[in-house]
């Protein structure tokens, strides 16, 4: 059983790394298909959009304590 458990665990660790390399090489790659224009209006969307979910975390997280 630990034997399983640790193959299974570095079949994950190995599944993720692929999977996070991809989505490197794909938002590097878009970076250079996109203008910069394009590129810093969806920065600030993104950016607004993290902030709005930090702030409805933050009120959720005070309103449950």
């Amino acid at each position: 059983m630990p034997l399983q458990l640790t193959v299974l665990g570095l079949l994950f660790m190995v599944l993720a790394t692929a999977v996070d390399v991809r989505w490197a090489l794909l938002g590097g790659s878009s970076r250079r298909l996109l203008p910069g224009l394009r590129m810093r209006v969806l920065d600030r969307i993104t950016g607004t959009v993290l902030g709005a979910l930090a702030v409805l975390t933050l009120r959720s997280s005070r309103a449950a304590g």
